[in-house]
């Protein structure tokens, strides 16, 4: 059934995205085996095949197969689920890298631009780089870079409801680079494009 949506639409891959599943026992013990029948199935089309890891993913736990391209999430460090702070920092992404280290290659690294905000009295949403730049010019915020995660957060108020930013710029996003490139992972993914002020400056 994948194989067959694939070719509807015409596209030369399929990458693979399940979220919160690895607290099931049995499908961290079948996922491996998914992924071995799939590469081979799509391989004998001849396309690629791309599996999506979220950081907090067994990967030590299982063995995967050489031949499709393995990215990890090197992001929601902080987010929806928790208070204000950064979606990754040094760290969490040093963290990371040791938990990859028996994936097979290639290996690629997903960094997440935008952040969220928060609100004394409202749920956390994720923003882009841009609405965060609007809204501290609107409310002149003094945004401070966070050491260990490059990231740039700023806070302010309307009436009674306080805010809080935390997102990644350009630097934030070639720091993060740099930190994972130490550990040896050249290949990069950013998520997702869009809403960047200076896309030029990532290098």
């Amino acid at each position: 059934a994948l194989l067959e949506l694939v070719k509807q639409g015409g596209f030369n891959g399929l990458e693979i995205d399940y979220e919160n599943i690895w607290k099931n026992d049995v499908a961290v013990e079948l996922f491996p085996n998914f992924v071995e029948k799939l590469y081979a199935a799509t391989k004998q089309e001849g396309l690629k095949l791309r599996i999506v890891l979220e950081p907090s993913a067994p990967m030590k736990k299982m063995k995967f197969v050489t031949g499709p391209e393995y990215v990890v999430m090197f992001y929601n460090l902080y987010g929806l689920h928790s208070q204000p702070g950064p979606k990754a920092n040094r760290q969490f992404i040093y963290n990371t890298l040791n938990a990859m280290a028996t994936l097979p290659e290639p290996k690629t690294a997903a960094l997440s631009n935008g952040g969220c905000i928060w609100s004394s009295k409202g749920k956390p949403q994720f923003i882009t780089e841009r609405e965060a730049a609007r809204l501290q010019e609107k409310h002149q915020a003094k945004p401070i870079r966070d050491i260990n995660s490059q990231c740039l957060s700023y806070r302010y108020r309307e009436g009674t409801t306080v805010y809080d930013v935390w997102y990644a710029d350009a630097t934030t996003i070639n720091q993060w680079i740099a930190w994972v490139k130490q550990g040896g992972i050249t290949r990069i993914s950013l998520w997702r494009l869009g809403g960047i002020v200076d896309i030029n400056g990532i290098k």
